[in-house]
């Protein structure tokens, strides 16, 4: 319990570094949580912190991919199905990045089904806007329309306008 404790306050405190623009002290918090959850067991906040991890810009594409892939697999291991969505919505989003939309695809779509388990969430409509741009890109302005629309809702019943206004310009793009 002592662990995790000590893991979580690593991870607030590697937050607010990296919120800070003070990403190489947020990495070694990040990395000493991530080994505290490690000792303690704590698979689905290993998976938290390894997908906060593929935030630092210093990365590269492959670094991240290890990051989000590693994610997903104690995600699975957890049993948790929100914190799997999340890292499987990041592993999408860096396989998209990478220009493998197959994979992008595929994680993005469990990433959702698992999302929608849970209550509404930031989350969850960060998601379907990342799955509306799947479908823009795939020719399927329809349904990325609809994604979109169904995030920024979200996202406006919990008062984050400035996300919901994002998701609305992402339905502009789709129907240009």
């Amino acid at each position: 319990q002592d662990l995790r404790r000590l893991g979580d306050l690593e991870g607030e405190r590697a937050l607010a570094l990296f919120n800070h623009g003070r990403e190489d002290e947020a990495e070694r918090v990040w990395l000493s949580g991530l080994a505290a959850y490690e000792a303690a067991g704590a698979l689905a906040e290993q998976a938290r912190t390894l997908r906060n991890l593929t935030f630092l810009r210093r990365l590269s594409r492959d670094e991240r991919l290890t990051l989000a892939r590693r994610a997903v697999d104690a995600a699975v291991v957890s049993g948790d199905p929100i914190v799997e969505g999340s890292a499987r919505h990041q592993l999408s989003d860096q396989l998209y990045g990478a220009g493998d939309i197959a994979g992008a695809s595929e994680h993005l779509h469990l990433a959702v089904a698992l999302l929608e388990r849970g209550p509404e969430s930031i989350g969850q409509a960060r998601a379907l806007t990342s799955a509306g741009r799947l479908h823009r890109v795939l020719g399927r302005p329809t349904e990325s329309v609809t994604l979109n629309t169904r995030s920024a809702r979200i996202l406006e019943r919990m008062g984050y306008l400035a996300g919901a206004a994002q998701a609305l310009d992402a339905v502009t793009r789709a129907l240009i």
